[in-house]
């Protein structure tokens, strides 16, 4: 599911993006270990740079969310979970 990214709605691209991703996790469509999109492949269906692609991908892997692999690709990072003692 590409949810359309709309422009000049107010929410910066790289926000747009991140938030399918996270959206297509959220609903078990991408499962851990699943490949995301490259950032070719982001850039040409949101009609994006890949300068805003990459940004995207990049913020998603600080949050934890995804995982970058040189040479391989990125893919959804498993979830780590914090015990509530």
């Amino acid at each position: 599911m590409v949810i359309p990214t709309g422009r000049g709605n107010g929410t910066p691209a790289y926000q747009r993006i991140q938030a399918v991703i996270r959206e297509q996790i959220d609903s078990g469509q991408l499962k851990v270990g699943d490949p995301v999109s490259s950032e070719r492949e982001l850039a040409r269906v949101h009609q994006v740079s890949l300068m805003t692609a990459r940004h995207a991908l990049a913020g998603l892997e600080q949050d934890g969310v995804v995982e970058r692999r040189v040479g391989a690709g990125t893919f959804v990072a498993p979830r780590e979970f914090i015990p509530t003692n």
